[in-house]
């Protein structure tokens, strides 16, 4: 499983690391069905089930995505858990932690990245894993 948090209005960062999530799991052709994406929602308030389904079609993103909304109070612990930050920006952007984490089969946090990993960079760490 990869790991990230996002939100569906972000400028930035947040559609990169959904490109190199896709990516990876494009290029792991067949095999990527043994994988899944969750992207948290850093919005509680902007990600809609709407906005959702808006970024998920406008990145083509892959049936391995899964995109966890809810309330801030549902959303917090989830965010404290995995130690990211979300607060509001300038406007109505999301200031926010910006990270994937690979967790393995067992549940075990394996791999951390930052939000400039690459769909190959994935790909070769989870071959590695099996």
């Amino acid at each position: 499983m990869l790991v990230t948090f996002l939100y569906t209005h972000c400028p930035d960062v947040c559609p990169l690391i959904a490109s190199h999530l896709n990516d990876a799991l494009r290029q792991l052709g067949p095999r990527a069905t043994a994988v899944r994406v969750v992207a948290v929602s850093t919005d509680p308030k902007g990600d809609t089930h709407a906005s959702v389904r808006r970024f998920v079609k406008t990145h083509r993103l892959v049936s391995q995505f899964r995109y966890l909304t809810g309330t801030k109070a549902q959303l917090y612990p989830i965010w404290k858990a995995w130690s990211v930050a979300a607060f509001p920006g300038p406007g109505a952007t999301v200031n926010h932690s910006s990270y994937v984490m690979l967790v393995d089969r067992k549940g075990r946090q394996r791999i951390f990245y930052d939000s400039t990993v690459t769909g190959a960079q994935i790909v070769h760490d989870l071959r590695l894993l099996g």
